[in-house]
């Protein structure tokens, strides 16, 4: 039942009206997220806190280049509880399924890189394996903040544990804030004022404009200044 509605609420967040453009072309995105993890039984270690960084390229409206390194802690479900860490880094790509641009951006994930899962006691193990992961989440503009995002997901990370012969599925459920760096405002009709902030967003070409981008008329002829020859 919560799966379902899970979906349900994913799938309206997914057809939710778009905002108007935001930044075009190609960005780097800096991101920083804290979370909870639940580990695969196989593994025998217990829930416990995640961090993970992620900077990220977008290569096309709906590729983005993502690394990512990601730390987590925890403690063994059996006697003696050792502590756990699992440190990690890893190289995906994310999909994004709607306009960048949009207030509310529905993504998919998936990559792959390596993973170190370490343990206290007698003696102290350590396991270095490479990994792989895949995702889903949602990134939504905070207030209309042209760069600024909270993003939230859910991801799957696939390791295989000391003497286990199949991929173990550890899962983290984290959330946190993007920032967009360079790239560029949207300017659909090309007066010089951002569609975010433009209340005019189809001024004619050559009319100056005032600073909501609508179109100013000096003389009040009806003809905008810039394109009016008898002001």
């Amino acid at each position: 039942m919560i799966r379902h509605r899970l979906s349900l609420i994913f799938l309206g967040l997914m057809l939710a009206s778009p905002a108007a453009a935001q930044i075009m072309g190609r960005p780097f995105e800096f991101s920083g997220q804290v979370g909870w993890n639940h580990y695969d039984t196989r593994a025998h270690m217990q829930a416990g806190p995640g961090v993970s960084g992620r900077v990220g390229w977008r290569t096309q409206p709906w590729l983005v280049l993502e690394g990512q390194v990601y730390y987590a802690r925890s403690k063994a479900d059996t006697v003696p509880k050792q502590d756990h860490t699992l440190l990690g880094a890893s190289l995906d790509l994310r999909l994004n399924l709607r306009s960048p641009e949009g207030r509310a951006v529905p993504f998919l994930l998936a990559g792959g890189g390596v993973t170190r899962s370490s343990s206290t006691g007698h003696p102290p193990d350590q396991l270095k394996r490479g990994s792989g992961e895949a995702g889903i989440g949602m990134l939504f503009d905070v207030a209309g903040n042209q760069r600024l995002y909270v993003r939230t997901q859910v991801t799957d990370l696939f390791f295989r544990d000391r003497g286990a012969h199949e991929f173990s599925n550890d899962f983290s459920v984290t959330a946190g804030l993007q920032y967009l760096w360079g790239g560029k405002p949207h300017d659909s009709d090309l007066d010089g004022v951002r569609d975010w902030l433009d209340t005019c967003p189809a001024t004619p070409l050559g009319c100056k404009v005032d600073a909501k981008g609508c179109p100013t008329d000096s003389d009040g002829d009806g003809v905008c200044d810039g394109v009016d020859k008898c002001p």
